[in-house]
């Protein structure tokens, strides 16, 4: 099964400098740069995995979450009625759940608080770069838009983003107290 994951990985890792260069091919430069930006993500979280030695399939998941953002900004962020707030809801959850896996080996006292206050941190790092990217490319990453039209503005798109944010995180941590 192993082999199976690592041929997933290396197709969804290698399409994303494929993606890429469509875009720059097709002239549509901003959504190549996401594309890119995502490749270097990958490639930074990979060895990140690598070096602290937790679940392989977590490169797996990590590349369905990066594909899923991607889909999202060519079509389902502005057609697929809050496409946004699901997915985070969702990621948080892989996220809590890797952190979870990772710190369990240091016997924590507080675990799980500690392991939410961790992914609420990087979801907060997370709209701070959303916010600068629309600072500075005016892309519009921090709003919820359906068939062209705005349903919510920056500010309310960003807490909603960490409210959802919470509840995945929280929910993976409820199932792992109660499933210890």
């Amino acid at each position: 099964m192993g082999k199976v994951f690592e041929i997933f990985n290396a197709i969804f890792y290698k399409g994303l400098l494929i993606v890429a260069l469509i875009c720059f091919m097709a002239e549509l430069n901003l959504y190549g740069l996401i594309v890119i930006v995502s490749f270097f993500f990958a490639l930074f979280f990979d060895q990140v995995i690598k070096k602290v030695e937790i679940n392989k399939a977590y490169r797996t998941i990590m590349y369905f979450m990066i594909w899923a953002n991607i889909l999202g900004e060519f079509y389902f962020y502005t057609n697929v009625f809050y496409y946004d707030k699901i997915l985070h809801f969702v990621i948080p959850v892989f996220i809590a759940s890797m952190v979870y896996d990772y710190t369990k080996k240091f016997n924590l006292e507080f675990q799980i608080l500690q392991v939410f206050l961790m992914v609420m941190g990087m979801l907060c790092l997370f709209e701070i770069f959303e916010y600068f990217v629309d600072l500075f490319l005016n892309y519009g990453m921090q709003r919820v838009m359906v068939v062209g039209e705005i349903r919510l503005s920056a500010l309310h798109d960003t807490f909603w983003d960490l409210i959802f944010g919470a509840l995945g995180t929280g929910s993976f941590l409820l199932y792992r107290r109660k499933n210890a």
